[in-house]
């Protein structure tokens, strides 16, 4: 089911039913962000793939999960959120790239009421409370924003975590909307996948 929720919401935001990145590309990221995968488990084939970037490539890795997975125990940023929190902490990275004035300019400009939208929809959002109800403090989310942001191939690996939990389509489609003002999207080395 998890994995239906990224089919869904890739088909609809992007015209894609599959993953972005070739494992070579995931071995090359300058930033990866892993959220609701313990793809050690899952995937032991990517996980390589991401051990590999992390040892030899020194890429940024930032794992968002409620445990301290195998991975996070090796990602240079470790983010362990409140269990079912994962997707408002997506919402909050987000609302910090608008805050920090992170926003590609180029991927942006073409889709103006979109971004807008977005902007609105983010409003109702508080970095406060993203905080207090992720248990992650506002420093780290900027910190994590800015990471995935300003990396020149940045990549998001998502998994069951994120995926099979109520508002699972929604959550990938924040992603969708973190790689999108980021200028991730169709720039080579950038994308997103999941190993669910």
């Amino acid at each position: 089911y998890g994995h239906l929720n990224f089919i869904r919401a890739m088909k609809q935001a992007l015209g894609l039913h599959r993953m972005m990145n070739t494992s070579e590309e995931i071995n090359k990221a300058n930033a990866l962000l892993i959220v609701g995968a313990n793809i050690t488990e899952t995937n032991p084939v990517a996980s390589v793939r991401v051990k590999s970037a992390t040892g030899q490539v020194k890429t940024q890795t930032t794992v968002v999960h409620p445990l301290q997975t195998n991975m996070a125990k090796l990602a240079s940023h470790p983010i362990m959120v409140k269990p079912g929190t994962e997707g408002l902490y997506i919402q909050g990275l987000v609302k910090s790239v608008i805050h920090q004035d992170l926003i590609d300019e180029e991927a942006t400009s073409a889709f103006p009421e979109a971004l807008a939208a977005l902007k609105q929809a983010l409003e109702s959002i508080s970095l406060e409370d993203v905080a207090n109800e992720t248990g992650v403090g506002q420093d780290r989310i900027h910190e994590t924003a800015r990471i995935f942001a300003e990396a020149p191939r940045s990549i998001i690996i998502c998994g069951e975590g994120i995926l099979r939990h109520t508002g699972g389509y929604q959550h990938m489609m924040h992603l969708i909307d973190l790689a999108w003002v980021t200028g991730k999207l169709g720039r080579k080395g950038c994308g997103i996948n999941t190993y669910t």
